[in-house]
């Protein structure tokens, strides 16, 4: 059987720069600011959610609650395409200024 392409390494930085736009953006989350892992977590368990995903909460080894979320290394094209529009979408109804995202070059100035 033949998989679908996984996703690229262009789609892996471009995700990593968006979640890097909001931790520094300051935007709070359950009553503090939070590092841009925490916004990737959160940003793949909304866009699982979403997109009628399985969420699973188990136990932790410390009795801490942990969220058992979808691998991005193991995303396919199609589906890193899906979450980056998720994230891109969250941050347009939150106002998150997208200024790394940008300068990275991956969104171009209106001309």
């Amino acid at each position: 059987m033949i998989s679908p392409p996984a996703r690229s390494g262009g789609q892996n930085d471009f995700f990593h720069s968006i979640c890097s736009d909001i931790a520094k953006s300051g935007f709070e989350w359950a009553g503090k600011p939070r590092k841009p892992e925490e916004w990737k977590v959160l940003l793949v368990s909304g866009h699982t959610k979403a997109t009628q995903g399985e969420v699973e909460f188990v136990p932790g080894l410390e009795g801490e609650f942990v969220n058992i979320r979808e691998s991005t290394a193991r995303m396919s094209v199609k589906r890193a395409a899906s979450l980056l529009e998720y994230a891109l979408a969250w941050c347009a109804d939150h106002h998150i200024p997208l200024t790394d995202t940008r300068r990275q070059g991956y969104f171009q100035e209106a001309a």
